[in-house]
């Protein structure tokens, strides 16, 4: 199976306003999803002032429904 990779740009109005962070839940369920193999990475890779740019990789389709469908996190 391949796998699926997602590419989230966030971008704010200007340096005042915050980054919204990671919440220690969310991150626990990250955590967990990579334990399991479904979630194979979950990472800023780019970052300036202004704008974030996240990819998100699951291990597959089938993955990718398991880590979107969690009702825990």
């Amino acid at each position: 199976m391949a796998t699926v990779t997602h590419t989230i740009q966030h971008t704010r109005e200007n340096t005042e306003t915050p980054w919204v962070e990671l919440t220690e839940s969310f991150q626990a369920r990250i955590d967990h999803f990579k334990s399991t193999g479904d979630l194979i990475s979950f990472e800023t890779v780019d970052h300036d002032e202004l704008t974030s740019t996240t990819t998100i990789v699951f291990a597959s389709e089938e993955a990718e429904q398991t880590v979107t469908n969690d009702a825990i996190g």
